[in-house]
């Protein structure tokens, strides 16, 4: 299958037109809505009291305005069971079986909501994704290496990103470096400067995607927030971190 080849050999396969806007419809709706309301209270409380009048397992994170799914239950019970039917689409639950095998496990507590600023659009915490990899996330990294690889084994996750606006031209979307990674890479070379030294300019790349479109990557596939000063539209989005229960940590 070519999405499988294209995962396996650059790190990162975009999925176009996976799903039609109406399966979509309501995800929008009431993630919009949802969003909206936390803005409201952004307004009336101030960014940095938001969380403490949101219910504690919205987990909500100001600092890259996002929270954890179960929100969207509040304004439709079966949300988060409509949001999990995405990935029974025949297409990505090869993906997944054929990379993390049959018994993949979905971790609702690493399903996220998202909201990406055009930069005029900033509240005062908020910040675009600096680069990093998935799989490393929870993974005890010391604090110096000589080496930009470290020799610990990486979650093994896969990431199923879901755009709800359109993004990557008028909106903020992702840049990946294309290249699938079996080893996290020490935090002080996640920068554009040590980046742009150890991978070609070839290697880097921001998808243009449309509602309907998903994206899915590796646990080691580098990725962060793609914005620029152009962009004067904000972007919302729902991702989902699936995991190989066996070789979780």
């Amino acid at each position: 299958m070519t999405a499988i080849l294209t995962l396996q050999k650059k790190g990162v396969v975009v999925l176009k037109n996976i799903f039609d806007a109406k399966q979509l419809s309501n995800l929008i709706r009431i993630t919009t809505q949802c969003f909206q309301d936390i803005e409201t209270l952004i307004q009336k409380k101030g960014i940095k009291q938001v969380k403490e009048h949101l219910p504690a397992q919205y987990n909500f994170l100001p600092y890259v305005t996002s929270l954890n799914i179960c929100a969207l239950d509040d304004y439709d019970n079966l949300a988060t069971t409509e949001a999990l039917n995405l990935l029974k689409n025949q297409v990505i639950k090869l993906i997944l079986t054929e990379t993390l095998g049959e018994n993949f496990k979905i971790d609702l507590t690493q399903a996220w909501l998202r909201k990406q600023y055009a930069p005029a659009n900033y509240h005062e915490l908020h910040h675009p994704h600096c680069w990093h990899q998935d799989g490393s996330l929870g993974l005890d990294i010391p604090l110096t290496s000589a080496q930009p690889y470290l020799n610990i084994p990486l979650n093994n996750l896969i990431t199923c990103w879901l755009p709800l606006t359109p993004c990557g031209i008028q909106s903020p979307s992702l840049k990946f470096i294309t290249q699938p990674l079996q080893k996290p890479l020490h935090f002080t070379y996640l920068n554009e400067e040590s980046l742009r030294k150890i991978f070609v300019e070839k290697d880097f790349f921001s998808p243009e995607l449309n509602i309907g479109d998903m994206v899915i990557f590796l646990n080691g596939t580098l990725h962060k927030t793609h914005v620029n000063s152009k962009m004067n539209s904000d972007r919302i989005s729902l991702e989902f971190r699936v995991f190989q229960p066996s070789k979780m940590n």
